[in-house]
């Protein structure tokens, strides 16, 4: 299951370092392929509702 998720993740990095906006993905991401392999679930728990929180307060008035 976790090889699939990297394997995944990889297919997801190669399909963005196809598009013309790779040095902008990257810098948006600010990961490298490499860093992107090595992210743990953990750190995703974390991460998402950081982010959900970021977004809701942003976006509240619009909603």
């Amino acid at each position: 299951m976790l090889y699939k998720r990297s394997e995944d993740g990889k297919k997801l990095l190669a399909d963005i370092a196809d598009e013309a906006a790779h040095e902008m993905i990257i810098t948006f991401l600010r990961m490298t392929e490499e860093d992107f392999e090595y992210v743990s679930s953990s750190t995703i728990r974390k991460i998402i509702p950081e982010v959900c929180n970021v977004l809701i307060e942003e976006l509240a008035d619009y909603v």
